[in-house]
């Protein structure tokens, strides 16, 4: 079974298979036409020898013509190559016989009046013989006859077979069916050789892509399938495995990413946690006023530490599925106003505006928690990012599919194509140096997050060298 179980062995067994129906139905339908050409052939013969039997045999009155017993066919009995007549009335009574029958008696076969029929017979022992069935008027032409004397007027009805062994028949059709075994099995035997080593050389891509995939492992993703020399059949194969090598390259980089970021979000809190303890050791502290600042500064570290785990656990929960959707109509208006106005008071002496174009704004059916963390982190990131005095703007526009939410905000730093697509990866910020302790960089990593969830699609786009716009497609209810 376990040949059946390979491309290998299935391809092999069902060409082969397919090659030995094939020669078989040939080799069936050429012994047919060979037997049949050869049976005609020798009935051919038998018909000439009875119609000379008929020609030369008279039959009056009850004699049969002294002439007929001195003839081959009654002094044959002696050789080898014998034949055996027998020759009837119409109505079954036996006129004569060759002499070669002896004892045997041929089996009478009424026929039409001028009409022949083959049979195949047992002749004296035990030989497989073939005879031909003739019926015929007999009459003697005889000059001293008058003109007008008919063979109806005679009415001497007489049927005679001729009779042959077959053996040299027989032997010819098992010599044509021997040859047609022998050289069936050769290109049987011949082509199925064939056949293994054509799929075995036909799967040696496969084998050389089995190869080169046991070959891969995490640190060598980069390595791809694609080449030239490959058959068109697997082209197709071989570019879904580039794909999927190429995302998953893509997927350990990000891993990595995300274990370094981990690292170096967590070292610095624990980093001031310990400066903490190591300054408050080697002071002398004595009073509540002078050790209030470090627990002070102790809890501004924990709750950074706190937040970042927190959205941590959020982003897992998200991406894991473990997050509760629960679907409301919502007005998209009243939310983004309520966001917008709880930033207001956050803006400070930073001079920022916000400007709101979103009259109109639908009603759609939606988790309101998921779609109040979108809106927060995107507003909050936009006010965060824009250079003082700037505008943010939030528009919205109708589209044929539903509706498109855009957050625009102006950035003081360029930002490249890579950027832009890394932008929504966790811990990714455009300062390498994180300096910015208010931001873990999770934030546009749990929009995309959410976004799934709720099926909206998120893009972020450069409209201009000194804009910025998160784009938010929704469906209205």
């Amino acid at each position: 079974m376990i040949f059946f179980q390979s491309i290998k062995g299935r391809l092999t067994f069902s060409l082969v298979a397919g090659l030995m129906v094939m020669y078989l139905c040939a080799g069936v339908a050429f012994y047919q036409i060979a037997k049949s050409f050869l049976t005609d052939q020798f009935d051919d013969q038998l018909t000439a020898w009875v119609n000379n039997i008929s020609e030369m045999f008279d039959f009056e009155e009850g004699a049969t013509d002294d002439e007929f017993q001195n003839t081959i066919f009654d002094n044959q009995y002696r050789l080898s190559d014998k034949k055996y007549y027998q020759v009837w009335t119409d109505k079954g009574t036996t006129v004569s016989k060759s002499l070669s029958l002896e004892s045997h008696v041929l089996p009478f076969n009424h026929v039409g009046l001028h009409e022949y029929g083959f049979l195949d017979i047992n002749l004296p022992g035990g030989v497989q013989g073939r005879g031909v069935v003739f019926s015929y008027v007999n009459h003697r032409m005889d000059e001293s006859l008058p003109p007008v004397y008919t063979f109806q007027e005679t009415h001497n009805t007489l049927v005679i077979m001729l009779a042959h062994s077959r053996e040299n028949l027989d032997e010819i059709l098992m010599v044509i069916l021997v040859c047609l075994v022998g050289v069936g099995a050769v290109i049987v035997t011949g082509s199925g050789l064939i056949i293994q080593r054509s799929v075995k050389q036909g799967l040696t891509p496969l084998h050389r892509i089995a190869e080169r995939t046991a070959g891969i492992d995490s640190d060598n993703l980069a390595q791809r399938f694609t080449e030239n020399r490959l058959p068109e059949e697997l082209k197709p194969i071989t570019q879904r495995l580039d794909d999927m090598l190429g995302r998953l390259e893509k997927s350990f980089s990000r891993e990595k990413r995300f274990t370094a970021n981990v690292a170096h979000e967590l070292r610095t809190p624990i980093a001031e946690l310990r400066a903490l303890a190591e300054v408050g050791l080697q002071e002398d502290l004595t009073g509540f006023e002078n050790i209030r600042p470090y627990f002070q500064d102790a809890l501004s570290v924990a709750i950074q530490m706190q937040g970042l785990t927190e959205s941590l656990l959020t982003l897992a929960r998200i991406d894991a599925g473990n997050m509760a959707v629960s679907m409301e109509d919502l007005n998209l208006e009243a939310l983004v106003s309520k966001i917008v106005k709880l930033y207001d008071a956050k803006k400070g002496a930073r001079n920022l505006e916000t400007v709101i174009n979103c009259s109109g704004m639908p009603v759609i059916r939606t988790d309101r928690m998921l779609l109040t963390t979108v809106f927060t982190n995107i507003i909050s990131n936009a006010l965060s990012y824009s250079p003082d005095g700037t505008t943010t703007a939030v528009s919205l526009s109708e589209l044929e599919t539903g509706y498109c939410l855009r957050v625009s905000n102006q950035v003081a730093k360029d930002l490249s194509p890579d950027d832009l697509s890394r932008m929504f990866e966790p811990f990714w910020r455009r300062d390498d140096a994180r300096s910015d302790l208010a931001h873990s960089g999770l934030g546009l990593a749990i929009v995309k997050s959410c976004c799934r969830l709720l099926h909206i699609s998120i893009e972020a786009s450069r409209p201009s060298p000194e804009v910025f716009t998160l784009s938010l497609f929704m469906k209205e209810v």
